[in-house]
């Protein structure tokens, strides 16, 4: 013998569904807009330290006698440094050696060109040797510039349109001269911060200190 329970099952009301679904809805968007954001942090502080690679790189070369690709004689005692442009995209800082020069680009060089007996005079010009070029990726660009310790995206001068970091042996001190509208040149420089700017407008500094000390800063 035997007996039936009584069963009192209920199922969702359509208000209740559409309430679960739009705080899904609005949980999944929450954290998709929060990850695009991570993510896009992320890459950005990737490229500052692939910057500061690049001057490691340059810094290396000149310490180490780095032979030039190129060229031969007196190639061992090239200075070796990066070129960095910060101008309005599409405008460009000019072209050096066939090299149109953009807030994207990186140019390391060998600082070949001959300023008196000393080879070399710190800036990336007509006669110097391009040893590698880099793009910044991801839609990133380098803002600007400067040159006051501790200094912020807001003091950024925009007459300051390219920046040249040279090393040479035997000593491990940066040679940074900086380049204005104007088509003069400014060098004795003791620091400078390189400002790249992602695609959301966050910045990351690449920090060179004339004592050859390089370092990213978020």
């Amino acid at each position: 013998m035997g007996y039936n329970m009584p069963m009192n099952i209920r199922g969702f009301t359509l208000v209740e569904m559409v309430v679960c679904i739009a705080i899904f809805a609005m949980m999944t968007a929450l954290l998709v807009a929060k990850y695009g954001t991570f993510n896009q942090s992320v890459l950005l502080t990737d490229l500052a330290y692939d910057t500061a690679i690049t001057v490691r790189t340059a810094q290396t070369f000149g310490l180490s006698v780095q032979s030039s690709a190129i060229g031969a004689g007196s190639s061992f005692n090239y200075a070796y440094g990066v070129e960095f442009c910060a101008i309005a995209a599409g405008v460009g800082c000019g072209t050096v050696n066939s090299v149109n020069l953009y807030n994207n680009l990186l140019v390391l060089f060998a600082d070949a060109n001959s300023n008196g007996s000393i080879i070399g005079d710190g800036i990336y010009n007509a006669g110097d040797i391009q040893e590698s070029l880099y793009t910044i990726t991801r839609g990133a660009v380098i803002s600007g510039f400067c040159f006051t310790d501790g200094c912020s995206a807001s003091d950024i001068d925009p007459n300051n349109t390219r920046l040249d970091i040279t090393f040479k042996r035997p000593n491990p001190d940066a040679v940074i001269n900086v380049l204005n509208k104007n088509s003069s040149w400014s060098s004795n420089n003791s620091y400078a911060a390189i400002f790249i700017k992602g695609t959301d407008g966050s910045t990351r500094q690449v920090i060179v200190r004339n004592t050859g000390q390089v370092s990213v800063k978020e």
